[in-house]
């Protein structure tokens, strides 16, 4: 259950996402560590949803766990930075990869800003380009990492 602090209007981001997949928050998993909602793609893909204060919805994706050791971590994260260098001009317009503290995992972020000039279908364009190419990419650096 989301909190109250960040609740979405009707028209944020995070309403007009649900409302398309034609699910509510309360009918979805909560993030640990935020009041944000999990929505399960498929089996170890998830991509996770968060009102921020400031109207915004952040978006984010976990791509792989990141192992214990700092030397095998960075590894993985340089690996991921060569692959995301080969594809950046493909990758959604200021999007990102992060490094999550709270449960050591690599993450492909975006954070979808309401504008006047912003359609609906601009919010779920830019969503569904997201989840693609955040899922996309972890095959890519998944595949890759097996090597």
């Amino acid at each position: 259950m989301m909190s109250t602090d960040h609740a979405p209007t009707d028209d944020s981001p995070l309403t007009q996402i649900l409302n398309n997949l034609g699910l509510k928050p309360e009918d979805l998993e909560p993030c640990a560590g935020s009041s944000g909602v999990r929505i399960q793609f498929e089996n170890n893909f998830t991509v996770e949803l968060d009102q921020q204060s400031n109207g915004h919805c952040r978006i984010s994706a976990r791509l792989s766990r990141l192992a214990s050791s700092l030397h095998t971590q960075d590894i993985q994260v340089i690996k991921a930075l060569e692959i995301y260098a080969e594809v950046m001009d493909k990758a959604p317009s200021h999007s990102s990869l992060a490094i999550s503290l709270h449960d050591n995992c690599l993450r492909q972020v975006i954070d979808l800003t309401p504008t006047r000039q912003k359609t609906r279908e601009d919010t779920l364009r830019d969503f569904d380009h997201f989840v693609q190419f955040a899922y996309a990419f972890k095959r890519t650096y998944l595949a890759l990492n097996q090597r």
